[in-house]
């Protein structure tokens, strides 16, 4: 799945589509792997494992074990395989 945000899209519009596919795949209770959010104004964060959501940002895991939280309202495109 490849979400990426248009000049026609409203950026809270948005956030919520990011959101709800993140919590859509985390349902089965299982975390969602190597996927990549292309942050506004920061460094790419690349293959990480999604592991919740927690209102409006999304906590994922490097493969070193770190945790990345990641603001729904920066995400200007998110691959998930």
């Amino acid at each position: 799945m490849d979400l990426r945000l248009d000049g026609d899209t409203w950026q809270g519009t948005y956030a919520t589509v990011v959101l709800a596919a993140c919590v859509d795949l985390l349902a089965d209770g299982e975390p969602i792997p190597g996927v990549t959010f292309f942050v506004d104004g920061f460094p790419t964060v690349d293959n990480v494992s999604v592991i919740a959501v927690r209102d409006d940002v999304i906590v994922a895991r490097t493969a070193r074990g770190d945790e990345v939280i990641v603001n729904s309202a920066d995400v200007m495109r998110i691959l998930i395989p």
